[in-house]
């Protein structure tokens, strides 16, 4: 094919001069906007009045679920790498009934992790958090009770571990006495925490909850003072604390699923 010439495009050029200034549009004046809407007002009147055939949009139920799930991705796995290290390194050193019987130093490990690691999320400086915070249609609350659901899992997952490492030991322990003694003070400080997070706040949750497993402590070393082992009576006594616990942690989800979503300035509640 080949490239036309001068003249062919001068040509082209008049022919397109010609007939373009039919295809032009100007800006429309004042007027003629004002005569444009004067004429769509009665369309827009009758629009009003008639109900719209859209639903209603409602409040959806907040879902702890997807919360954690979200929540999840904002924990440094540095901080959770190191305490498994850590529950690596004491079990590691000796299986001696004093670490692990009664009131030993693996019963109080765990909680102390429970307790970091609720310290951690709710600290000022965790920049991410924050974010999530001031984006999130959840309230308050549901997002201490989503931290609180993610650091008792991971910590309850933590003495698992440790509790299958021991498994493979000769044990100084009897394995029941062993798993109450650490999933006790952990279960009831842990629902003790969720359920005054509810009501009381971060800081009165954390302060209160580390006071009531300092009382369930002490009343374990009480009653196994001077004896090997817990006795019969001793494990009802831990399962009452493990019951009480739960319950507490049981009405804390249950009050979790019930919360709403905060309204939409001046929707309908």
């Amino acid at each position: 094919m080949r490239e036309p010439t001068d003249d062919q495009l001068n040509e082209l050029e008049k022919e397109l001069r010609r007939a373009m200034p039919d295809y032009l549009a100007r800006s429309p004046r004042p007027g003629e906007t004002q005569s444009l809407l004067l004429s769509l007002q009665e369309e827009f009147n009758t629009l009003k009045e008639e109900p719209s055939a859209l639903p209603a949009a409602s409040a959806v139920a907040p879902s702890l679920y997807r919360l954690v799930r979200s929540q999840l991705l904002l924990y440094s796995w540095s901080f959770w790498l190191a305490g498994l290290l850590l529950l690596v390194l004491l079990l590691t050193s000796g299986s001696s009934g004093r670490f692990l019987g009664p009131g030993g130093l693996y019963s109080l490990l765990l909680p102390v992790l429970l307790f970091s690691g609720m310290a951690y999320s709710l600290r000022a400086s965790n920049g991410a958090m924050r974010l999530l915070e001031s984006i999130t249609p959840y309230p308050p609350v549901l997002l201490l009770l989503g931290r609180w659901v993610i650091v008792l899992g991971l910590t309850v997952l933590l003495g698992a571990a440790g509790s299958l490492a021991v498994s493979f030991e000769e044990a100084p322990v009897p394995a029941l006495e062993f798993l109450l003694g650490w999933l006790t003070p952990l279960v009831f400080a842990g629902g003790l925490l969720g359920w005054l997070l509810l009501w009381r706040g971060s800081t009165t949750a954390l302060t209160v909850s580390i006071v009531g497993w300092a009382v369930q402590m002490t009343a374990a070393k009480a009653w196994t003072a001077g004896i090997p082992s817990w006795g019969l009576d001793g494990m009802a006594l831990q399962g009452s604390f493990l019951a009480a616990g739960l319950l507490l942690a049981a009405a804390a989800l249950v009050k979790a699923t019930r919360l709403q979503p905060p309204s939409a300035p001046g929707g309908a509640r």
